[in-house]
This record gives C-alpha cells, sequence and structure tokens, in this order.
C-alpha cells in the first residue's frame, strides 16, 4: 500500500517544496555572522595583540550568550529588504554588545567566580571591555557607507 507524501500538493498532484519558517532562513544566518566575528577579531587583534586576541576569542566562544543576540538586526533587514546577508556586520557588532554586557553583568553579580569563561578576571574584563567599544567601532568603520555617513 503507497502512502501519499505528506505536506501540500499541487492541483496536478506534485509536492509542493517546503519553504523554511522565518525563523530558519534567520538563524541559518547565525553561523555567517558567527565567522564574520571570529575573522574580524582575528584580522584586527591576531598579529599586533596576540593577549588581547586570545582574550576576544575566549569571551566571544565561552561568554553568555543570548539566544537571539544575532536575530534583531538580521530580523529588521530582512523585514525591509528582504535578505539578511548586508545586515551581518551590525548583527555581529549586537552580539558583540550583548557578550560585553553579559560579561560585565557576571563580573558585578560576582557568578563569573575566580576565572570568568576559563580566562583570569582581567583579562576577561579587559576583553568585554573591548568587545563593547573598540571592537564594534572598528567593525563599523570597515563598511562600506556613503561619505557623508562616515564624517558624522
Amino acid at each position: 500500500m503507497s502512502h501519499s507524501p505528506s505536506g501540500r500538493l499541487r492541483p496536478d498532484g506534485r509536492a509542493v517544496a517546503a519553504r523554511p519558517s522565518p525563523e530558519n532562513h534567520l538563524r541559518a544566518a547565525f553561523p555567517r555572522v558567527q565567522q564574520y566575528l571570529d575573522e574580524r577579531i582575528d584580522r584586527c587583534y591576531g598579529a599586533r595583540h596576540p593577549m588581547l586576541h586570545a582574550s576576544l576569542k575566549t569571551l566571544v566562544a565561552r561568554g553568555r550568550r543570548d539566544p537571539q543576540e544575532f536575530a534583531l538586526p538580521l530580523l529588521v533587514h530582512a523585514a525591509i529588504r528582504g535578505g539578511t546577508r548586508p545586515a551581518e556586520p551590525v548583527a555581529a557588532v549586537h552580539a558583540l554588545w550583548w557578550r560585553a554586557a553579559n560579561a560585565l553583568d557576571d563580573v558585578v553579580d560576582g557568578d563569573a567566580g575566580p576565572r570568568t569563561y576559563g580566562m583570569d578576571g582581567s583579562a576577561a574584563l579587559t576583553a568585554a571591555l573591548e568587545c563593547g567599544y573598540g571592537l564594534p567601532l572598528r567593525v563599523l568603520a570597515s563598511l562600506p557607507c556613503p561619505s557623508r555617513c562616515a564624517a558624522s
């Protein structure tokens, strides 16, 4: 006995290809945003600042995450323009701010313990400050934008 295919069918009986849900469409961009973050950290800090590079990599990899930290910029851009790729650098900056805020919050609340995310506390605080200020500015400065925006 044969079973009919699950899902919707066209009038001619062929199956309609399922479209990814909006949530899955956004989540598909998350690994690209993470890769962008990793590349930016390597490019900005790898050779010149090896200790800060290591601390930033650790904070981004092990820091307390928000499950949707990449989503807001991607969602807004996708709603306005229909795609997420151009918003990936801004999603990376958004995630950096969240990671920095979470790290500072963990330290202030005493939740971090003697080693914050596996790092010495001072290294974690330095990484959190750079993650929340210096690196986002470097990312934003590297984006192509009209000269009138760059001068602002």
